[in-house]
């Protein structure tokens, strides 16, 4: 097989003289050749002899004032060379589409440009798009950790869903994704209850559905896949009741570090939690600390321990890292376990939680593994610390700490308040 290189295309428009109508005119065709192998494409203009060039391919007003045709006028000229113009941009945009799946041939850019389908020119579908954007992703020059890729296949496969049961389109074409269909997917979605009954997708997850579609149709723009991207400038239009941050009073933390429950698993657990909420660490930060923890650990010159680490959600946006205090509730736990601190998939975490939060009767019943990081968040708040100290603490930013992590109570208020009552006398000068 040649190399693609050697399947370019040459385009030009021809005159059939052999097809000449009593008038005089003849059609005009695009002829489209590759590898030998030719192709011709009806213009529907039909145009005289004198006013065809053969030497530009162009539409031309004699110059021989006897030759020219009232009804030929230079506007006229001038607007049927618009058209073919614009037919042989057709020819390049199918010839530029079609050699990314393969060698085009001349045929294939035909019927693409008249719209009929062949077996080569078969529409990319979103299922065969996204099996293509994951391939991206996780390839050279991207990259994409695998949790971030299994983040992406998860998000698609409800996308695929959508297509498949709400459309009833398994084989949706992916250039026939508009804002409308952005849109009934935020429909499909709001409508979607799990087996009990609850909405199977909350806000934060309605907006990533939206948002992996918005970021596949995006790439196969860029790749040249689909003419343009048609979900640019979609918003979110779905509100929800804004959430108070979730988090575990101290209490209940001393409550569940002191409780030896009757499976292993449940301990595991318990300490991972625990471990998270005397650390900010994140799921996959405490997976990647608990895996091999020598690297994130340091002592300063005064001898405090401290964990630095890039997080991994973070590290294009905050490639110089975070630092947190080992504070000792969290040093405890990883000497007791002896520096092998224990790891479990996140459904499994989350899974188990529930439970210690039914037999602890604990004031969240659907306890997660994020809990844990509003409720460091949250314990700093109450003791006085800034938002900038915790969110330099919890490695994000402090608005993201405000909004989602913790909020400032009558205790915090109070402290900040004493502390401040500690100080210089505040002086005004007139």
């Amino acid at each position: 097989m040649l190399p693609l290189y050697d399947y370019s295309m040459k385009s030009e428009f021809w005159r059939r003289a052999n097809r000449e109508a009593a008038d005089g005119t003849a059609p005009l065709f695009l002829r489209i050749t590759i590898c030998q192998q030719r192709a011709e494409i009806a213009s529907g203009i039909d145009v005289p002899a004198a006013y065809w060039n053969v030497a530009t391919h162009r539409i031309e007003v004699p110059g021989n004032k006897n030759l020219r045709l009232a009804a030929w006028s230079a506007e006229h000229v001038l607007k049927l060379n618009a058209q073919l113009t614009k037919l042989k941009a057709a020819a390049g945009l199918a010839y530029d589409q079609l050699r990314l799946s393969g060698p085009p041939t001349a045929r294939h850019i035909r019927e693409r440009v008249r719209g009929v389908r062949s077996p080569a020119a078969a529409p990319l579908t979103v299922a065969r798009a996204s099996a293509d954007f994951l391939a991206a992703m996780a390839g050279p020059g991207i990259g994409k950790s695998p949790n971030t890729l299994s983040s992406y296949r998860s998000r698609l496969g409800n996308v695929a869903e959508f297509f498949a049961r709400g459309l009833q389109q398994k084989a949706f074409d992916l250039q026939d994704v508009r804002l409308p269909t952005a849109r009934a997917l935020e429909r499909w979605c709001l409508a979607q209850r799990a087996p009990d009954g609850r909405p199977r997708f909350g806000h934060a997850a309605m907006a990533k559905q939206i948002n992996m579609l918005q970021m596949l149709v995006a790439w196969a723009a860029i790749e040249g896949h689909v003419p343009a991207n048609a979900l640019h400038g979609y918003k979110y239009q779905s509100t929800a009741t804004p959430a108070l941050p979730r988090f575990l009073p101290g209490p209940e933390q001393a409550l569940l570090a002191a409780t030896v429950f009757h499976s292993t698993p449940l301990n595991d657990v318990a300490d991972m939690w625990l471990f998270s909420a005397h650390t900010a660490l994140s799921f996959v930060d405490y997976c990647r600390f608990a895996a091999d923890p020598l690297p994130y650990l340091h002592t300063d010159a005064q001898g405090r321990e401290w964990i630095r680490m890039t997080r991994q959600k973070m590290a294009k946006r905050k490639p110089q890292g975070f630092s947190v205090p080992f504070f000792p509730e969290a040093r405890a736990i990883f000497e007791r376990r002896r520096g092998r601190l224990p790891v479990k998939n996140n459904k499994d975490v989350n899974a188990y939680l529930k439970i210690i939060a039914a037999e602890l009767s604990l004031g969240l019943p659907d306890l997660t593994f994020k809990d844990s990081r509003s409720s460091f968040a949250q314990r700093w708040r109450d003791l006085g610390a800034t938002g900038a100290v915790i969110a330099a603490m919890m490695g994000d930013e402090e608005r993201v700490v405000n909004k989602n992590y913790s909020q400032v109570r009558e205790a915090a208020i109070t402290v900040e308040l004493a502390r401040l009552a500690e100080g210089p006398a505040l002086r005004t000068t007139v």
